[in-house]
């Protein structure tokens, strides 16, 4: 079963299927944090920080879902808005 956020192209598709059309962002994140692993300096951990930045802001609109009520919707606000610190909270100025 699909469901549908609302009928503006600008809303996210709220199927199930949301991780795949996400696939792209998280795959900057794995190769962000493959490169900063590899060679730990400012720049890969510049590179591997906007890289969770940019899935953070993609998948922000996916809050907006029918599907997510209540309990739900407050858990989904509260994960992204830990997300956003844990990324604000990356100090790169150290390498």
């Amino acid at each position: 079963m699909i469901s549908a956020c609302g009928s503006d192209d600008d809303e996210p598709n709220c199927s199930t299927a949301w991780a795949s059309e996400l696939q792209t962002e998280s795959d900057l994140i794995v190769e962000a944090s493959q490169e900063f692993g590899m060679s730990p300096n400012a720049t890969t951990c510049e590179a591997y920080k906007d890289a969770y930045q940019v899935y953070i802001n993609a998948i922000k609109p996916y809050g907006n879902c029918n599907a997510l009520t209540g309990a739900n919707k407050q858990e989904w606000e509260d994960a992204v808005e830990e997300a956003e610190q844990a990324v604000a909270a990356i100090d790169c100025s150290t390498y």
